[in-house]
């Protein structure tokens, strides 16, 4: 059987688990527009000058992926997490 996608996803198509998020406001003329920036934690190891680690590491955040949405589609989005949140239980 043909596994059928209804969306098709795009080149540049992320899926990772972020680690936490921000998001910054900005205004194009009078139009409100959120920016959302979903970013991981990960730990580098430090090494000494013969590539040894030696058994330092810094926890640095990289931003896997940015989004931007309108004031209106970022209220939907806001209220269908919710909604998801909210009518969603545990499977058994």
């Amino acid at each position: 059987m043909e596994d059928v996608k209804f969306i098709q996803e795009s080149k540049n198509y992320v899926s990772e688990i972020a680690s936490s998020w921000f998001a910054s406001t900005g205004f194009v003329g009078v139009d409100k527009n959120i920016s959302m920036t979903f970013v991981r934690f990960v730990s580098k190891p430090h090494r000494d000058e013969m590539g040894n680690m030696n058994g330092q590491s810094s926890l640095i955040t990289e931003a896997i992926a940015s989004i931007t949405l309108d004031e209106k589609n970022a209220r939907m989005l806001a209220e269908a997490i919710l909604n998801q949140l909210d009518n969603s239980a545990p499977q058994e």
